[in-house]
């Protein structure tokens, strides 16, 4: 009987065996045909693919962290997770060459932190953070790069020397050199810098002639020490980005103020200080005419109670945001003020702008309006202009508000919903009414105002009013 089982083994036709012909397996490796299957040897430091071999399994290097090197030539396409397993990398690989693949896709070197050379001389398309975090690379020979993406070279903190780019690559994108150790850049084809594009670099000289927009904290690169760009650049406000540490130190005059454009971007206090040692007021630089976001925030103006600037004409959003010193803002030219540029200032009395200052919507914020800007009857009035109104109302005797004749613009959200027993408003001066100016209030019933008066048709929204109001 175990003869005739023998017997009919051995019928099996050649032809029926031939697919198992394919399946190449030893101690070492797995094999199917041109696709590598699986390194079984867990040891192994070197490996090097046969040429016949096209693909690689996605799971053929699981557990192999004794790997230092890979290599192959005609392997056109490297899985996204060939060198990770759960988020665990493979850390003593220091080189690979992949001689035939045309793109590098997203995260397939990342995290690996032992990563030196990578040979890939036809990639051209890299994806998003491809080498994220790989700390010491140090040699990428790549094709003439056509594409890449966010982050694809962020935290590469030892690599100093990049693949080309084509002139198709118009775009810096977000955070692609974060964290990277390169000290120059020089390309005339970008003309868009996305956000934290240099964030943290080792950057030193920038060179981008014909660019046209550089986004939040692109520059943000504490060793920058210059940079060539076109004049007309649209630079984001926070650009050189918020805190001080993060800064280009070298960009800051001998005086503590960062300058680039007539725009104040950073102030040094110690650095101020140091340099003005009797001072009692920060006198702004005559060469700036914009104070950006931030820049006078908290506590970055430590003891001073008074800042000038003699030929500063914006001030933007969140310039002063939240300081916690400032008494006396003297701005004498400034002629436009963006959102919330004097918010939660809580100690700020003296506030000095042009007459014919334009104002952004709540150029004070809607909450934590400075106390101190208020006058005795409760009205916070720059120039011409109503701004909030703060009425002790357990003490009115009447129910109606007239206010001073000095006042001709009313601004947003100056009556809210804190007002309960005021029905009536007589503001016979008063020619524009700006948008929400009466949002949220449900008390007043009745306005009265120039005959030439300009009302907002936004100007009532959420309120007890009505359109149909009175004129003088």
């Amino acid at each position: 009987m175990k003869f005739k089982k023998l017997l009919s083994l051995s019928a099996i036709s050649l032809t029926t065996l031939t697919p198992l012909a394919t399946l190449s397996c030893n101690l070492y490796e797995d094999i199917d045909g041109d696709t590598y299957i699986q390194l079984r040897d867990s040891e192994q430091k070197v490996l090097i693919i046969d040429d016949k071999i096209t693909k690689i399994n996605n799971s053929a290097l699981i557990f192999k962290h004794q790997l230092e090197e890979f290599k192959s030539n005609n392997i056109t396409d490297l899985p996204e997770n060939l060198f990770h397993f759960n988020d665990i990398a493979l850390k003593n690989l220091k080189t690979v060459t992949a001689n035939s693949i045309t793109s590098i896709g997203d995260n397939t070197f990342a995290n690996l932190t032992g990563l030196v050379t990578v040979n890939a001389p036809k990639a051209t398309k890299i994806g998003e953070g491809a080498f994220k975090n790989a700390r010491k690379l140090t040699t990428l020979n790549l094709g003439v790069l056509t594409t890449i993406n966010k982050e694809s070279f962020s935290d590469t903190t030892s690599l100093k020397t990049l693949p080309q780019f084509a002139a198709s690559i118009t775009t810096l994108p977000q955070s692609v050199f974060d964290g990277c150790g390169i000290e120059s850049f020089n390309n005339s084809n970008i003309i868009k810098v996305e956000k934290s594009a240099f964030y943290n670099s080792s950057i030193k000289t920038l060179t981008l002639k014909n660019v046209q927009e550089i986004g939040e904290n692109a520059l943000a690169a504490s060793n920058l020490e210059k940079i060539e760009i076109s004049p007309n650049a649209k630079l984001h406000p926070l650009v050189f980005g918020s805190k001080l540490k993060s800064m280009p130190s070298k960009m800051f005059d001998a005086n503590g103020f960062l300058v680039y454009n007539e725009t104040l971007y950073g102030f040094d206090l110690a650095k101020y200080k140091t340099a003005n040692p009797n001072a009692t007021e920060i006198v702004l630089p005559d060469n700036v005419k914009t104070i950006s976001s931030k820049v006078f925030e908290k506590k970055n103006t430590g003891d001073f109670k008074t800042i000038k600037a003699n030929h500063v004409t914006t001030v933007s959003a969140n310039a002063f945001s939240s300081n916690s010193t400032i008494e006396s803002i003297i701005l004498p030219q400034a002629i436009k003020v963006e959102t919330e540029a004097f918010a939660k200032i809580s100690k700020l009395k003296v506030l000095t702008l042009n007459a014919n200052c334009e104002f952004d919507i709540t150029p004070f914020g809607k909450t934590s309006l400075p106390q101190g800007l208020f006058n005795q009857q409760g009205l916070l009035i720059v120039n011409s202009t109503l701004f909030s109104v703060k009425l002790d109302e357990a003490a009115l005797t009447t129910d109606t508000l007239t206010l001073p004749d000095s006042i001709t613009k009313i601004h947003s959200y100056a009556f809210g919903d804190k007002i309960k027993k005021i029905t009536t408003l007589s503001a016979n001066s008063v020619t524009y009414v700006a948008a929400k100016a009466f949002s949220g209030n449900k008390s007043i019933t009745k306005a009265t105002f120039a005959p030439n008066v300009q009302i907002d048709e936004h100007a009532y929204d959420s309120s007890a009013l009505v359109k149909k109001t009175e004129k003088k």
